[in-house]
């Protein structure tokens, strides 16, 4: 039986704008169970992110890659004293000062060396990491104080991506964001794209359970968009509440404060107006905060930038039933226009009696500064992940009589404080997942095939910004939405 050896090199990945288009190597493991002879050694110091040893945050590499696929799955073995060697049909997860005896190139961290059969079978393959190198197991951007600490964790799953299969996009003329891509960012997991390629190759499992010691949980608790306001045109924010009782709400639409964080051009009068959707009477609205200056305490209690009390911004306390909301910010004068900022803030303390589960914004999208940019928090203990369904919505717009919408946008969502997205999206994709999603949230179903965009992703608490830009630098009226996929 003639072994074929394919050498795959692994500085890791460059985030860019995405398109499904994950890279697919000649061959993939037949249907079972795959077992990977963990052999890492023991770890100089504690690892930052809790793992007590190389094989421990190696399992768990291997442990996500398994939630996700059903045709195979990987068995993670500890402390394994298998013998090291190529060929031999042993899939050896090592350190190494070496390659079996070949230097390291340049820049490489680890290497996966696959051989398959003669029927295009995976039969073997060693993933090797190279010692000469500093190493932690950590998450968030990668560490280059005192030299570059890289991130073990993120490099293992790229290298068991190697091992189901997988090749890097962006070396074949693919722009996407990917764990799989070949050189190193500040991506720690496993991004769409990457999933849409292991489940091509052993198609996708039933559900995709938590972690271990990680539940479903959490709560939005605040909604900020940003986007520019034509004359006689408005950003329109809307909210969902959900629960038993009335929810005590802070919405704001702020202009003239925004230039105190670099905003060139904003809307210098806003005026707020809050509308429930069983009717076209306001419940609120506010044109000048400084009117209501018992606000400010609100403010800082749940952390919101001050505004100045002689402002123009805009500002509203109300407690709102629960039901679907709109809030909508206009020019406080005639033929005014600016970038505003909307803001929705749930000011309960428990999720028990009633919770935010959808906030969206229409808005004109444009260039730069223009990009109509939309901001949520996850709430909860450090343990929980919240499972959401994010869209940017153009052409389906049209169906709702909005003039010339996006006709492609693109989504790009960023954890606070971060310049690299972690995921994106050009032209959503149908899936059993997606629908389930679609059906749970209420929300309003998408044409398979068109260019909108969607995706779902399950976080950790924490404050993140969602980017809608078009395609080719187009702009027009956009959507975005974030729903509650688990309420």
């Amino acid at each position: 039986m003639r072994l074929r050896l394919i050498f795959l090199a692994a500085t890791l990945f460059a985030a860019v704008p995405a398109l499904p288009a994950y890279t697919l190597n000649s061959s993939k493991w037949p249907a079972g169970t795959v077992p990977m002879q963990l052999q890492l050694g023991p770890t100089p110091l504690a690892l930052a992110d809790g793992n007590a040893s190389w094989d421990a945050s190696a399992e768990d590499a291997l442990a996500t890659w398994n939630r996700l696929i059903t045709g195979m799955q990987f068995a993670a073995i500890r402390g394994s004293t298998a013998v090291q060697a190529q060929g031999n049909r042993i899939n050896n997860v090592f350190f190494s000062d070496t390659v079996y005896g070949e230097a390291w190139g340049t820049g490489v961290l680890a290497v996966t060396l696959t051989y398959t059969s003669s029927r295009g079978q995976t039969v073997e393959t060693d993933v090797i990491f190279n010692r000469n190198l500093k190493w932690d197991s950590y998450r968030g951007a990668t560490r280059y104080s005192g030299g570059t600490t890289f991130d073990f964790h993120r490099v293992a799953l790229h290298e068991f991506g190697h091992a189901l299969g997988l090749g890097h996009p962006d070396q074949n003329n693919q722009s996407v964001t990917a764990i799989m891509n070949s050189r190193v960012s500040n991506l720690d997991a496993l991004a769409t794209d990457d999933i849409s390629g292991a489940q091509a190759l052993y198609g996708a499992a039933a559900t995709t359970p938590p972690p271990p010691g990680i539940i479903a949980g959490g709560r939005l608790v605040n909604l900020s968009s940003r986007g520019f306001v034509g004359p006689g045109g408005a950003l329109t924010a809307g909210f969902v509440l959900r629960g038993s009782t009335q929810r005590n709400i802070l919405v704001r639409g702020v202009g003239p404060a925004l230039r105190e964080y670099g905003v060139t051009n904003p809307l210098a009068d806003p005026q707020l107006t809050v509308i429930a959707q069983a009717g076209s009477q306001a419940v609120g609205s506010n044109d000048n905060w400084g009117q209501t200056p018992q606000l400010a305490s609100t403010f800082q209690a749940i952390g919101a930038f001050p505004l100045a009390s002689a402002s123009p911004d805009a500002a509203l306390q109300l407690p709102l039933t629960p039901t679907a909301y709109t809030a909508r910010i206009t020019p406080g004068t005639s033929g005014g226009s600016g970038l505003a900022l909307a803001e929705v803030y749930d000011l309960g303390t428990s999720a028990a009696d009633g919770q935010l589960v959808n906030v969206s914004t229409l808005g004109e999208s444009g260039r730069g500064e223009q990009a109509l940019v939309v901001g949520f928090t996850v709430q909860g203990a450090e343990n929980v992940r919240k499972k959401l369904l994010v869209r940017a919505v153009g052409p389906f717009l049209s169906a709702f009589n909005v003039p010339s919408p996006m006709a492609n946008p693109q989504l790009a969502i960023y954890r606070l404080g971060e310049s690299t997205p972690f995921v994106t999206n050009d032209d959503w994709q149908s899936s059993a997942e997606m629908s389930s999603a679609v059906s749970v949230t209420q929300a309003f179903a998408l044409t398979p095939g068109s260019r909108d965009a969607a995706v779902l992703v399950t976080l950790a608490p924490g404050s993140y910004t969602v980017v809608i830009t078009g395609v080719g630098d187009t702009t027009g009226p956009v959507l975005g939405e974030i729903y509650d996929a688990a309420p």
